[in-house]
């Protein structure tokens, strides 16, 4: 069964945060997306034959801020 979207919310301070390690569980074909702060950053969309990933995600193309930097995954 489907029990819906899920959302996670972080956050930390520092501008010297390289990235994040991301291990998500669902159903068949779940996917994901990480947003940094406002900017989508990475995403899954989803593998009919699995129920697992893991991602390394990277920041270094992103700006963070001293404090208070927020970081959502959905998983659906």
């Amino acid at each position: 069964y489907y029990t819906g979207i899920k959302i996670y919310r972080g956050r930390f301070d520092g501008t010297n945060v390289t990235g994040a390690n991301l291990t998500a569980q669902g159903g068949l074909a779940f996917g994901w997306n990480v947003w940094l702060n406002g900017d989508l950053v990475a995403s899954l969309p989803g593998d009919a034959d699995e129920t697992s990933s893991n991602a390394a995600i990277d920041f270094s193309n992103h700006t963070l801020k001293q404090t208070d930097n927020l970081l959502t995954v959905v998983v659906s």
